[in-house]
Formats: C-alpha cells, structure tokens, sequence
C-alpha cells in the first residue's frame, strides 16, 4: 500500500493553495480592506471577547448572528440565513449538497477558483464557459452550454473575481429560469458594487445567494452567509457541520456589525481611492486599466511577471500576477486599493518600472 493508492486521483495530482508570504510587505494581492479598528474600538472589542465562556460550545445555529445579519443586510424576514467560515465553507456546503453521481458544475472563466476546485475534489464534472477578451460574457454561448450540459449547480459571481465585472441583471434572470438545478449568486463585492440581485432569491427558488464578510474589514474572522429560501436553505443546514462558527467569531461579528457606520466609512475611503488609483494608471504609458465593481483594479502591461517581480523584490510590493491563469489575463496584474499612503508607494514604484 502506498501514499499514492490511498488517496484519490484529484488529491494525488493537487498542490496545496498557495498563500504567499506577505511579512513586512505592502499587501495589495488579497482584496481585503486595508483598515484597522481604531484603539478604542480594539479595546471594547477586547473587553467583549473577554467576556466569552469559551469552556463551551457556540450556539449552533448562530441564532442571534443570524439575525443581526439579517438587519443590517435588509435581508427579507422570509428568506434563510446558513453560516460558514467564509464563502469557502458556503460552496462546499452547496456542492457536498448536491454532488449527486455524474452532476456538473457550471461557471464562467476566468472567475474565482474555488468553485472549480471544489466540484473535482467532490467528485463532479465541472464546466467553465469562457469570457470574451473584453471580459465580457457572450451571453447566447453560456446559455447554450446550460442547454447542453444540464449543470446541477451553477455559480456566478455578482460581480466577478477576477475580472471586477458586473454581470446584466436580465441575464442572470435568463439564467435561472433557463438552469435546470440551483444557480449561486456569489456577493462577495456587493459593498463596492452598484446592484444586488437579493430581490431575485424571493422570485425564484432555485437562487441561492452568498456573501462574505471578508471584504469590508472583517476577513480575519473568516464569516460568510448564505441566503435562499427556506426549505432550500433547509437542505444545506443538513451538511453544516454542527459548531461550525466559533465562539470568538461570532462575537466579533456581532460587535462589528454594531460598528456599521466605521465599516461604511472604510467602504467609501476605499471607493475614493480606487477611482484615484484609477484614473492615475489611466494616465500612465504602458499599462490598461480596467473597470471595476469590486475593491480591487486589473492592469495589463507588456510583461507581468517582470512588474510583479520588481514590485515584490524591489519595492516590497505584495500583487497578485494572473498571467498564465487564463489566456485573457495574459500580463495582467490585480491590485487591492490601499491605504491612500500604500497606494502612493504603488504609484512611485510603477512610475521606476514603467517609466513615461
């Protein structure tokens, strides 16, 4: 018996995610807000956790998390509410859910990894409908694939990751009423974003919408929420894991979701400096920017790897390079708006790489 004949085929041929070690570096690679929590804000958060009894096992369930999640989202009372440990835990949920003999997972590609990753780990057959360069979808091509394939779970992000794009609105109503299984709806920009497609949950049964509270200030925390309706949220309640959101992090969240006026001011600094940050690499020779709905910028130049390497080694500049990920992010790079100081070491740094 060896290693090899344990373990699955998938596993065999995987490498662990790679996390790349961002110590003592700017950390512009991870979508994650740059902010901190202010002093006093630290300690009465201090002071809460202290407070916890950690002896014991969390409320399983999560109930009074649930419902101050509810409130401060305008999630509708009539809609279920499922935890994770981030959208991480929420997608395996979905597809342990459904991963029926021979059932296919659909997305569009590029976009976030852990859709594919997951399917083929579990065993199904994943489908990825790719984007025109522009990053748009080719709306007509996706849906024949859905005709074609009849995806047990389909997932697209609202908007997307990497690209930033927001898909119509009247598209991914065509989606669902074309989709023969569930379609997920992945929020995980939606504070950045210019539309929700939450009144959609209520109009059809086979949406199922998740959101992370990654984004906005709380990523350390690992929290995201899935939202349906309620017989079908019911259905991945059976394949949560009972504790599944610890003590310490459901108390936090509580607390910050109490702090809603500092995270809507951290969501605004970060829009303000995105559309600087925007503007000025606009401007700037050698390099295309583009569009986004999100908290992060992609760039195209002539070679990504050599910007992403002199960024890293030269400037202790922490970006994500996503040339080779997908042949329409060839040279291109993804940069998490900073701080307005962080995003003014970026701009000094591109203008010594990239030089008018």
């Amino acid at each position: 018996m060896t290693l090899q004949t344990i373990f699955t085929d998938k596993v065999n041929s995987m490498k662990p995610y790679h996390v790349p070690n961002s110590s003592g570096m700017v950390k512009l690679d991870a979508m994650e807000s740059p902010y901190q929590l202010p002093n006093e804000m630290r300690q009465a958060l201090g002071t809460m956790l202290s407070l916890i009894n950690i002896n014991r096992y969390p409320n399983s369930c999560s109930t009074s998390l649930v419902a101050k999640i509810k409130q401060r989202f305008d999630i509708p009372d009539d809609l279920g509410v499922i935890l994770g440990n981030g959208s991480d835990e929420l997608i395996q949920m979905i597809l342990m859910a459904t991963m029926r003999s021979g059932a296919t997972v659909m997305s569009p590609v590029p976009t976030f990894v852990m859709y594919q990753h997951m399917a083929e780990i579990l065993g199904m057959h994943y489908i990825g409908v790719d984007l025109r360069a522009d990053f748009s979808i080719d709306e007509d091509a996706f849906l024949a694939a859905v005709n074609q394939h009849q995806p047990s779970v389909i997932f697209l992000a609202y908007p997307n990751n990497p690209t930033g794009v927001l898909l119509d609105k009247h598209f991914v109503r065509k989606v669902i009423e074309t989709a023969p299984g569930l379609v997920i709806l992945d929020e995980a920009y939606t504070a950045y974003a210019c539309d929700t497609a939450m009144d959609l949950l209520a109009q059809y049964k086979n949406a199922v919408m998740i959101r992370t509270l990654s984004k906005i200030g709380l990523a350390g925390i690992r929290l995201g929420y899935l939202v349906a309706q309620p017989d079908v949220a019911a259905q991945f309640d059976k394949v949560r894991m009972p504790y599944n959101i610890n003590l310490l992090t459901q108390g936090t969240a509580r607390f910050m979701l109490d702090q809603m006026g500092y995270i809507d001011h951290c969501v605004k600094r970060i829009m303000k400096e995105k559309a600087a940050l925007y503007q000025w690499l606009g401007k700037r020779k050698g390099i295309t920017v583009y569009p986004s709905e999100t908290n992060f910028l992609l760039v195209r130049v002539n070679d990504a790897d050599a910007v992403f390497t002199q960024l890293r080694d030269k400037h202790k500049i922490l970006v994500k390079n996503l040339h080779g990920y997908h042949p329409i992010l060839d040279n291109v790079l993804r940069i998490t708006v900073g701080r307005k100081k962080e995003n003014a070491k970026l701009r000094d740094a591109l203008r010594e790489i990239l030089p008018k």
